[in-house]
């Protein structure tokens, strides 16, 4: 009987083992298996994350070669270009770390959109760039021509107006010679014109009351002075009026001139000085001899002494003569 219960009792603890390793190995098979799928899982995980980084790779380079292959000798539009690979630099990163540390596949799936799209953008910017770069230099280079032409025309305008220059200052240095000669031809044309005077005579008058002259040597009777002369014939003057100055010097040495009695001032041409004369007389010249006289009346008394009489035509002297008054 106690055989048989020692029995039962070693049976119930094989059964109860039986089934404690029954559950132990279905519970290492479930662990086991969920472990599998979790491996599984992950290696297709690991394996989307590393296409993925394949496709950013891609994209990026792809990025890189066209922005490199977009620079110019232009400084500036090389400096934008690196800034846009910086730039691109930064996201990839972003995007990797997306991939690698967060496991956020969507969203570095969109970033990697962002990231070509934004590639795009660059590289339409830059070629706007450039295609403006090309327009601005077809604009510079038609500018540049523009200005050499310009140039070219100025010089040539420059060199005509030398060389007009040139001719106007010959035919001014002409013109003056010209003028210089003609002026010494007229000025001896106007001495050969001078019409010379002889026989210059002064003489003292007093008027009675009748009106009738007295010619007087005492100069305390003397009221005016009349000097006459002969002219001589001279076939280069033109016949017609014809200017005589006469200059009356006193026994001072001074001429007698009076402004409102009709003295004034000459040019000697002969000297270039000027002259006071005490009066002028008009005569109708016929390039003969004739004689002529002039009244000197200057309403003061005349000193006594020997007075000069000086006789001027075009601006030269033409005779002289003198009177004593006692």
């Amino acid at each position: 009987m106690t055989t048989t219960k020692s029995k039962q009792t070693t049976i119930a603890w094989l059964i109860t083992g039986m089934v404690l390793f029954a559950a132990l190995a279905g519970y290492l098979w479930f662990d086991r298996s969920q472990l599998a799928e979790a491996n599984v899982q992950q290696q297709a995980e690991i394996q989307e994350v590393e296409k993925i980084q394949a496709e950013l790779e891609i994209q990026y380079e792809e990025a890189m070669t066209s922005l490199d292959e977009m620079k110019t000798d232009n400084i500036q539009l090389n400096a934008l270009i690196d800034e846009q690979k910086t730039e691109l630099g930064v996201q990839k990163k972003k995007i990797g770390n997306l991939l690698w540390t967060q496991k956020k596949l969507k969203e570095a799936k969109e970033e990697i959109a962002n990231l070509t799209t934004l590639s795009n953008q660059y590289i339409a910017e830059i070629q706007n760039l450039k295609d403006e770069n090309v327009t601005l230099n077809a604009k510079n280079v038609s500018l540049e021509k523009d200005k050499t032409m310009l140039i070219d025309n100025l010089n040539v305008q420059k060199e005509s107006n030398t060389q007009l220059q040139t001719a106007q200052a010959k035919l001014m240095s002409e013109k003056e010679e010209l003028e210089e000669v003609k002026s010494e031809l007229e000025a001896k044309v106007n001495v050969a014109s001078v019409i010379s005077v002889d026989n210059v005579v002064a003489q003292g008058l007093k008027v009675k009351d009748n009106g009738k002259e007295i010619v007087r040597k005492s100069a305390r009777q003397v009221e005016k002075m009349r000097v006459c002369f002969d002219t001589e014939e001279n076939l280069v003057a033109e016949g017609g009026q014809e200017i005589f100055y006469v200059r009356i010097i006193d026994p001072q040495g001074e001429t007698m001139a009076i402004e409102s009695a009709g003295s004034g001032v000459l040019t000697n041409d002969a000297d270039g000085a000027s002259i006071r004369f005490s009066k002028k007389g008009v005569l109708n010249y016929e390039n003969k001899q004739v004689t002529a006289c002039v009244d000197w009346m200057p309403g003061t008394a005349f000193p006594k002494g020997n007075y000069e009489v000086e006789v001027y035509n075009k601006g030269y002297l033409s005779g002289k003569g003198s009177v004593q008054l006692k």
